[in-house]
């Protein structure tokens, strides 16, 4: 009998030794027969030095009916380098097998002295339901983990003392209850214990029932009083889950050994256990049985917990034809667990063409929960055009379906609109009507007349699928009209061929503007509708308390938001007549709404219109007119912007009394000194707000009669605000108003003003000035308890400006000074004084009067370009402090000129202990630029040069380069430039102002030289576009200068290279080895790493030393070698790079990889960076890519793989192939060594699309991760069956694979299809069209996708056969085929007589057809289906 066999082999028991230690090294291997009639093998892992193996390994075997032979044999080996040897062997007679059930059995092995094998075994045959197929492949074959605990009653005679009990838990998901399982106490069970065992067996599903059974007596008769079990699943982070008990109370002895039990209330309470982390979901779909229901398309599910809610989860399945008519299909996914399951969502993908699909029902199940039972989700609708693509299905304890499609009913909705002011709406309204057996789906209501008129009731009709007892409605409308606002009453929706009805109340505005803005709402039905209608008006009087403060009253617009247990009245506006809301007056307004229950807070507050809009609100009293009751509601508070928090709304509990809500007022004294500086007096208003612990005074304008803060002065105020408490802080300010606005604050004083009343002192020294300081004109400053100095003292500096001895070094323009020192800066100040200032050779004095600005650093010194000869030439500045008679020099000798050197007219000196003469004698220099020899190189634009010296400290300026003749392409063009000595160069930059029709410059380089005999001559090379198109688009450069020989001027750093060879065996190299470094300031060529003696030999360690450029921060390496020598192959393990000297920083790059053409993924030469983990362990990895065997499947690209785990990643390696990988039908085999991954979770496997077929089919990778040859840690697989191509299919040649532990068919088996196509013998019966088939297999959703009809010579004439061979994956036996022609050419009509198809000896199946595809004939069609005819098969 032809089926799937599920195996899982469980364990070996004494098992023959083969090896000469006693031991062996036992794998089982598995030979069948598959369903194709081929024979397979699969093996198990190897278990080292054992006679007691234990696999606990899963398979899936498909089958074939078996002839004279078992199709099965489970083979027992010890393996050996050489040759394994065979441990026995045991035949399996699938027919003694009961089908679905679940038989775990230990069976004698043949062939051998002694040995058992031990399986479980469960056999599906292929007469049974896909169903049934799928739940066993989808539940019964998962392995799950449980622990389960045995409670002993705590009282006389209660223990055991047989150490051995099996435990059996019957579920309600699998195909056949799990087998029982041992567990072994060594101490037996005593009196009052608890034992917990964690047990591995198949999914029993929601585990409802457990069967426990004691073992054998242990020399003497020993009753066991079992109190109760518990079970716990064990979760994806390997934790114990949702816990299970059943209760026993019984005693087994040797008359009754077995007891069994089902849960008791810890079953509810499971229900509420929330697990954290990632849980499994097993999602059954059942598709309708009706025309049409399969469909094709990407179908996901989203869960909806009380938790949270899932993302969408692809339900994917390996298996064939899922979601096909009247299907079940079951799918395992994983993802956080959402809580108790309320509703799922089920979407569609949409397609072109469209596949819609028919959803019976959805029942999930949480597989870490198995005291909870599945969940229910009835649809019987569908799903597609012109339906929803999703629908959203609501929870059910029960299966309300009975296996059937749901029949269509019709509904008769009555909408009653309230009797409220503006109730009607002129938007188009929908409904949605939500039952246990599903939804309506989005309805119109309307209908001709007027609807949803205010007070009025409206009646609609409409047809869907039974929604059994209905549970909610959402009913909205799209805000459309005039009037789109509506208040609804409620809606009754009732079923016309029965007395049902369900009313759904509502009494609430669906407007935007109105209560909380929504135009859709929820409704869930009512029991008795009769009962349910608009909640009744209520009255409310409130009366508004403005408190008795300065500026209390607002002339701004009020509004109230009244907020009780039943709702809220939404805003209201408080308007009456007469003037409203005065200074310590109270006002009385009405509000009419619905009964809002007891009031629990209101929200007040003002649009802060009119002259005067702040408001000091005392309260806010409101008196229910029906009910008498009075609520208070305490306000005490400004609602102002510009005083206290600055809110203008606020919202006030409710209170059962009233009681005061403000203090009395205090009054304070404060006064301000304003600080002993230039200019420090303002004549602006100055404004001050104190905050103490208990208030804050608010903003307080301090204003007197007389002249107020001037320099040197002492201004006292008083103010009157809240009581303030401890003050904490106070803030300053003034508006920035008037002539002299800037104001230099020394501190503030407070007094309370009152006897023995508290003083406070808050210190400032700072100045309040947008052109001063840090230009802030506000200061928070914090309280002190007593006084203290604010600012530094004043001092008195002597400036002498020497203007030099140039010609024309004399100005006219004004010249400012700022001194900076290390306590602060003199801030810019112009030097002004009698005659005429700053002339030729002259020395000017100036007097500044500051704070002591510590030791000078610096000045910045300038002038403002005015007058006749702005010009100037600034030799040097000298300060002295006149107290202690400290001098500080600034040498400058630069002009100070639009015209001259680098045109700055200002410039900043830094300051010298020491007097020098900065002017040094002119020199020329020649300037040679040669335009380089590119397309395109010459420019238009405005060039300009900056040459510097001394160390960069000397510079030209920047000087135009003009001549007779511009820079033209590959031309050489020479200037002359006068400046100061230079010294020795250091650099020049250049540059152009990208001017011109044709701006872009290739700059080959510059030379400069000195125009005297024997002047020494300087290289600046470029060899780069300055284009802002080009390149890396500057326009600028910076050259560094060369000596003559070329040999750069940069300066050199010494690096050592420290290479740690690895000391696995064969790790020393012969070859030549070199390096390069990699930096942020750049990299170094290839160095060869040479020593005196042998270098690169096993274990040991050898430096280098390496002279370059310096390079910045070193962050990567390039080593590798020329594979020379006898021995090339090198293991590294190291390098470490350091720059010469004691406390250099070390920079290790770890490697543990080989450097060799024979070893790894036989790379010579690799690139390390600081990532590689540092002590990772090197383990194997062995690639088996398995290349699909259909048309065209090899490739000539390269193939890379890049692959992905828990600890990192292997970074991508190109897999060296060699002249027959890649091909079609092929297993290629590749190793290479790595740093542990952990747990494989993907891999990217492409190809460059290089070499003339690149395209490629990948059936599968297979990845075994070995520490040793041989030696298998993991074996993953990665199963893709797709194309890589460009050209062809999704056009992807990079794909992501996930990792899975279990093998799998990717791809269906090609055959060739002979296709013979007969054009019928009418007159024009043949066409010059294109012509395309496609063929359907069994069942009809297989396809053979679109295959167009190509060859040599004319095609199609009349009266012709063609015959055309079609490489096509087996579809089955065909069902029908479509066939049509694209309507181009001159004669495009075509009468085709009939198609015969031909696979392998199968007999042929003929499709007639007799008709034409032409749009000129018959029914104007191109396109024609046809079906076999029924004598072929």
């Amino acid at each position: 009998m032809a089926g799937t066999l599920y195996v899982t082999v469980v364990s070996a028991s004494n098992l023959v030794a083969k090896d000469a230690g006693g031991g062996s090294d036992p794998y089982v291997e598995i030979r069948y027969t598959d369903a194709s009639n081929k024979s397979q093998k699969i093996r198990t892992k190897v278990i080292k030095n054992t006679l007691e193996p234990t696999w606990n390994q899963d398979f899936e075997l498909k089958l074939a009916a078996p002839k004279k032979q078992p199709c099965v044999e489970f083979r027992v080996f010890d393996e050996d380098l050489v040759w394994d040897d065979s441990l026995g062997r045991f035949p399996l007679d699938t027919s003694a097998l009961a089908v679905g059930a679940t038989v775990e059995s230990t069976h004698k092995l043949i062939d051998v002295e002694h040995g058992t094998l031990t399986l479980r075994l469960c056999f599906v045959s292929s007469a049974s339901t896909p169903a049934s197929a799928a739940a066993f492949a989808a539940s019964g074959s998962a392995m799950m983990q449980f622990d389960v605990t045995f409670l002993t009653a705590d009282e006389e005679g209660a223990g055991m003392n047989s150490q051995k009990v099996k435990v059996q838990f019957i579920g309600s998901g699998a195909v056949a209850p799990p087998p029982p399982m041992e567990v072994e106490s060594k101490d037996g069970f005593p009196r009052g214990s608890s034992k917990t065992f964690r047990v591995r067996t198949r999914d029993p599903g929601a585990v409802t029932r457990v069967r426990v059974e004691r073992g054998p007596e242990s020399g003497k008769a020993d009753g066991w009083k079992l109190d109760r079990v518990t079970v716990a699943v064990i979760t994806l982070s390997g934790e114990p889950g949702a816990q299970m008990s059943f209760p026993i109370g019984k005693l087994l002895n040797d008359k009754q050994r077995v007891a069994e039990a089902g849960t008791d209330s810890s079953a509810a309470a499971a229900q509420a256990v929330v697990l954290e982390g990632d849980v499994t979901y097993m999602i059954r779909t059942k598709t309708g049985d009706r025309k049409g229901a399969t469909t094709t398309s990407r179908v996901t599910c989203v869960l909806v917990g009380s938790k949270l809610t899932s993302p969408a989860l692809p339900l994917e399945s390996a298996a064939e034809g899922v979601f096909s008519r009247g299907r079940d299909d079951i799918f395992r996914v994983i993802t956080k667990h959402v809580g108790e399951l309320q509703g799922v969502k089920v979407a569609v993908a949409q397609t072109d063409p469209p596949s819609p699909w028919f959803l019976e029902k959805v029942t999930v199940r949480c597989v870490e929960t198995p005291a909870v039972s599945e969940r229910f989700f009835a649809c019987g609708d569908w799903l597609g055009d012109p339906s929803p693509w999703e629908r959203e299905l609501t929870a059910s304890d029960r299966d309300t379906t009975d296996g059937a499609a749901a029949t269509s009913k019709r509904y008769r909705v009555t909408v009653k609109t309230g009797d409220r002011r503006g109730a009607g709406t002129d938007a188009n309204v929908y409904i949605n009507v939500f039952g246990e057996k599903g939804e309506s789906g989005n309805k119109k209501l309307d209908k001709p007349g007027n609807c949803f008129e205010r007070n009025k009731t409206d009646e609609f009709g409409f047809e869907c699928q039974d929604l059994g007892h209905l549970q909610r409605c959402v009913v909205g409308h799209d805000g459309k009209g005039l009037s789109s606002s509506w208040f609804l009453d409620h809606i009754v929706v009732k079923e016309e061929d029965s007395v049902k009805s369900w009313t759904f109340p509502c009494g609430r505005w669906l407007s935007k503007n109105m209560e909380d803005g929504l135009t859709e709402r929820q409704l869930l039905a009512a029991s008795d509708g009769s009962k349910w209608s608009c909640a009744a008006l209520r009255h409310y009087r409130i009366t508004t308390v403005t408190g008795d403060k300065r500026g209390a009253g607002t002339d701004a617009n009020v509004y109230i938001n009244i907020h009780g247990e039943n709702g809220d009245s939404g805003v209201r506006s408080l308007d009456a007549p007469g003037n409203t809301f005065e200074r310590n007056k109270s006002d009385d307004f009405g509000v009419e709404c619905v009964d809002l229950g007891k009031l629990v807070q209101v929200t007040i507050g003002h649009d802060n219109k009119g002259v005067g809009a702040d408001w000091f609100l005392d309260k806010v009293i409101i008196h229910e007119e029906e009910t008498h009751l009075t609520y208070y509601f305490l306000c005490g508070k400004w609602l102002s912007k510009s005083k206290e928090d600055k809110l203008i709304e606020r919202v006030l509990p409710a209170s059962a009394n009233d009681a005061i809500t403000s203090l009395p007022f205090h009054r304070y004294r404060i006064t301000t000194i304003t600080g002993n500086r230039r200019g420090a007096g303002t004549d602006a208003r100055v404004y001050v707000d104190i905050t103490g612990y208990k208030s804050t005074s608010g903003e307080k304008r301090l204003d007197a009669a007389g002249n107020l803060f001037e320099r040197g002065k002492s201004d006292t105020f008083g103010i009157e605000c809240d009581y303030l408490g401890e003050l904490k802080s106070l803030k300053i300010w003034h508006d920035n108003f008037g002539i002299n606005a800037g104001w230099f604050l020394d501190k503030v004083i407070v007094e309370e003003e009152i006897a023995h009343g508290k003083k406070w002192w808050f210190l400032c020294g700072q100045w309040l000035d947008k052109s001063k300081g840090d230009h802030e004109i506000s200061r928070e400053l914090q309280a002190l308890a007593q006084d203290g100095e604010s600012c530094s003292p004043l001092r008195i500096y002597i400036i002498n400006v020497h203007t030099g001895n140039i010609r024309g070094a004399g100005t006219d323009a004004n010249v400012f000074l700022e001194i900076f020192g290390e306590k602060g800066t003199s801030e810019k100040r112009k030097l002004e004084g009698k005659g005429n200032l700053f002339e030729r050779n002259h020395m000017d004095s100036f007097q500044f009067e500051c704070v002591d600005l510590g030791e000078l650093q610096k000045i910045i010194i300038g002038h403002d370009n005015s007058g006749v000869n702005a010009a100037w030439y600034l030799e040097k500045v000298v300060i002295r402090e006149q107290d202690s008679g400290k001098i500080w020099h600034f040498p400058c000798g630069r002009w100070f000129a639009r015209d001259e050197e680098d045109h700055f007219t200002e410039r900043e000196l830094p300051a010298s202990m020491s007097d020098v003469n900065p002017t040094k004698p002119l020199k020329q220099y020649q300037v040679t630029v040669v335009t380089g020899d590119r397309r395109g190189g010459g420019t238009d634009a405005k060039v300009f040069i900056e040459i510097v010296g001394e160390g960069g400290k000397a510079t030209t300026g920047k000087k135009i380069l003009e001549g007779r003749s511009g820079f033209d392409r590959n031309s050489t063009n020479k200037f002359e430039v006068e400046s100061q000595d230079l010294g020795e160069l250091h650099k020049v930059i250049i540059g152009h102002d990208n001017s011109g029709l044709n701006a872009g410059w290739f700059l080959d380089k510059v030379i400069v030289s000195e125009m005297l005999k024997g002047g020494k001559e300087w290289y600046f090379l470029c060899g780069r576009w300055l284009a802002d198109d080009e390149d890396d688009k500057q326009i600028v450069r910076e050259l560094p200068a060369r000596n003559e020989d070329g040999v750069p001027c940069a300066p050199m750093k010494h690096y050592i290279i420290t290479v740690v060879t690895g000391k696995c065996r064969g790790a020393g190299t012969d070859a030549h080895v070199y390096a390069m470094l990699h930096g942020t300031g750049g990299s170094s060529s290839r160095r060869w790493l040479e020593g005196k003696s042998s270098c690169f030999e096993r274990g040991k360690t050898d430096k280098f030393s390496v002279e370059c450029v310096d390079l910045g921060v070193i962050n990567r390496v390039t080593i590798g070698h020329d594979n020379a020598g006898f021995g090339a192959a090198w293991f590294l393990e190291k390098v470490m790079v350091s720059e010469e000297g004691e406390e250099s920083v070390v920079t290790t790059f770890n490697c543990n990889q080989w450097f060799s053409v024979h070893e790894g993924d036989h790379r010579i030469e690799r690139e390390l960076s600081t990532s590689t983990p540092a002590g990772a362990e090197m383990l194997r990895y062995v690639i088996e890519v398995q290349t699909g065997n259909c048309r065209g499947a090899g490739t000539d690209a390269d193939v890379y793989i890049h692959l992905f785990g828990k600890l990192g990643d292997s970074s991508k390696y190109v897999l060296p192939a060699k002249r027959k990988s890649f091909e079609r039908g092929s297993k290629d085999v590749f190793v290479f060594e790595c740093y542990d991954l952990g747990p494989l979770l993907y891999m990217r496997i492409g190809h460059n699309g290089h070499g003339f077929n690149s395209a490629w089919f990948l059936d599968k990778v297979i990845v075994t991760k070995e520490k040793e040859e041989g030696n298998a840690l993991e074996k993953c697989f990665f199963i893709c069956g797709k194309w890589f191509d460009k050209h062809g299919g999704d056009k992807q040649i990079d794909r992501q694979i996930m990792a899975s532990t279990e093998d799998g068919v990717p791809s269906l088996p090609y055959l060739n299809y002979q296709v013979s196509v007969v054009t019928g013998k009418l007159s024009h019966a043949g066409t010059d069209a294109n012509v395309f088939i496609e063929l359907f297999g069994t069942p009809p959703e297989m396809s053979s996708g679109v295959c167009p009809l190509v060859g040599k010579g004319n095609l199609f004439e009349k009266g012709h056969t063609d015959n055309f061979t079609l490489e096509l994956p087996d579809i089955g036996a065909l069902s029908k085929l479509r066939v049509w022609h694209d309507n181009t050419g001159p004669g495009p009509g075509w009468f085709l007589d009939s198609i015969t198809i031909t696979v392998g000896d199968k007999p042929a199946v003929k499709f007639p057809c007799g008709h034409w595809l032409d749009k000129k004939r018959e029914e104007g069609v191109l396109t024609r289906e046809l079906f076999p005819l029924r004598e072929n098969h």
